[in-house]
C-alpha cells in the first residue's frame, strides 16, 4: 500500500475499516491519529527512537505509525518514546485505545446480538366488553423460549 510495509497497512486499514461499519465514517480515526502523530513531532524529532525517519518517510510518517501501533496495541517494538512527555502521550494513547476497543467491541456486539421477537396472532379476533365499553381482543404468543419483557404493542388497521 503506497510502498509501506503490510504489517503497518494492514492495521491501519483494519482500523479504518472498522471505524467505517460502526460509525460510518473514517474521519474521527483519522483525526486521532492525525493529532496524536502531530503531538509527538511537537516534543521533537528526538522523541522517538528506533527506525530512521527515512526509512518511514520521514518524521511525521514515523510519529504517525508510532501513534496507529500504540492506538491498536500492536507494539512491533522498532519505535520507542524518550523523555516523559512522549511517554505520557503514549500512555494516553494506549489507554484510549483500549477504550476505544473495548467501545468498537460493545458496539458491534449490540448490533448484532439483538433478539429478534417471533410472534404468533390468533386467527380469530372477539368484540367482548372491556372496561365499560367494547374491546377487539386477541390473542398473541411468543413462539421461542424466552420470555418477552416491557411488550408494547400498536395495531393499525388497514
Amino acid at each position: 500500500l503506497f510502498g509501506v510495509s503490510r504489517y503497518i497497512a494492514v492495521p491501519i486499514s483494519a482500523v479504518v475499516l472498522i471505524a467505517v461499519v460502526v460509525f460510518g465514517s473514517y474521519r474521527w480515526a483519522e483525526r486521532i491519529f492525525l493529532t496524536l502523530a502531530l503531538a509527538f513531532l511537537a516534543c521533537g524529532e528526538a522523541a522517538l527512537v528506533g527506525v530512521a525517519p527515512l526509512e518511514l518517510g520521514g518524521p511525521f510518517w514515523r510519529a504517525f505509525f508510532f501513534s496507529v501501533e500504540t492506538f491498536a496495541t500492536i507494539g512491533y517494538g522498532n519505535i520507542a518514546p524518550v523523555g516523559p512527555v512522549p511517554h505520557a502521550i503514549m500512555v494516553v494513547e494506549s489507554l484510549a485505545g483500549l477504550m476505544a476497543q473495548a467501545l468498537i467491541t460493545g458496539l458491534l456486539f449490540a448490533r448484532f446480538a439483538r433478539p429478534t421477537a417471533a410472534i404468533r396472532f390468533s386467527r380469530q379476533m372477539v368484540v367482548a366488553p372491556f372496561k365499560g365499553g367494547l374491546g377487539l381482543m386477541f390473542r398473541i404468543v411468543n413462539t421461542r423460549e424466552n420470555q418477552i419483557i416491557d411488550l408494547t404493542a400498536r395495531i393499525n388497521c388497514a
